[in-house]
């Protein structure tokens, strides 16, 4: 500290413009990861909201990912922000290979047991990813795609919320599926009463089907997410039936 102040009498004012040139970088730095993370904040708990109202408003009919929403973003921040984080080595060829076939196969497992990717937010949030990855390298914007140095954390929640928050959105517009307090009250005109929605009948119900009983308990009403109307119907036997070849 000595030696420098004897530099800076030395050598009078010389040092003054580029210790104020370092000072207004360094803030513009601190601005910019303030930016990245309040957006960064602001979305987590708009998207966290909108996600627990949708599970709420089509009973999981559109996914349940409340748990993941209110927990990865502050978890991630405090990581990022508390931890020693340095970018690991980038994954090899071979690396590309494995992922890219363990991805496959996940999709392939999924459509054998009667999953449809294509009614599934996250699904469709990745494709938003790559596609905004896609067109800002042929715009020639890279830049994009890289944050500022301290910002990765936040710009991997903003990329991450907004994309599934598009998504989500976007497959209530698209497939329009009736609400809870709608399918109620198309089911409990018709005298049946409501119980919850179930993932079941996925061949002919992509979103799956809200399930009522009638006032005996006797019988078991399918209804289609997305049309409301009966997709199937068990009576107890047939339902227990179901349950332990299931289990078996």
């Amino acid at each position: 500290m000595r030696c420098a102040v004897e530099w800076a009498g030395s050598h009078g004012s010389a040092c003054l413009p580029f210790l104020g040139e370092k000072y207004r970088e360094m803030e513009k730095k601190k601005d910019v990861k303030r930016i990245y993370t309040g957006i960064a904040l602001v979305l987590w708990v708009v998207v966290s909201l909108i996600g627990t109202f949708f599970y709420k408003e089509f009973g999981g009919a559109l996914g349940d990912s409340r748990i993941f929403l209110w927990l990865y973003a502050p978890v991630l921040l405090l990581v990022m922000r508390f931890g020693e984080f340095r970018p690991g080595k980038p994954i090899g060829r071979w690396g590309q290979v494995f992922a890219t076939f363990a991805i496959g196969a996940a999709i392939y497992i999924g459509l054998l047991l009667g999953y449809n990717p294509l009614c599934d937010a996250w699904v469709w949030a990745i494709i938003i990813i790559l596609l905004f990855a896609f067109v800002v390298k042929i715009l020639g914007l890279e830049s994009m795609l890289h944050p500022h140095k301290g910002c990765l954390a936040s710009y991997v929640i903003i990329l991450l919320y907004s994309s599934y928050l598009i998504a989500l959105v976007g497959l209530s517009v698209v497939l329009h599926p009736l609400s809870v307090h709608q399918i109620r009250v198309v089911g409990e005109a018709e005298g049946y009463q409501y119980i919850g929605w179930v993932d079941s009948n996925r061949d002919i119900c992509p979103l799956g089907t809200y399930l009522f009983t009638d006032v005996h308990g006797d019988t078991y009403y399918y209804y289609d997410v997305i049309s409301g109307k009966i997709a199937d119907h068990r009576n107890i036997g047939q339902l227990l039936n179901s349950i332990n070849v299931e289990k078996g």
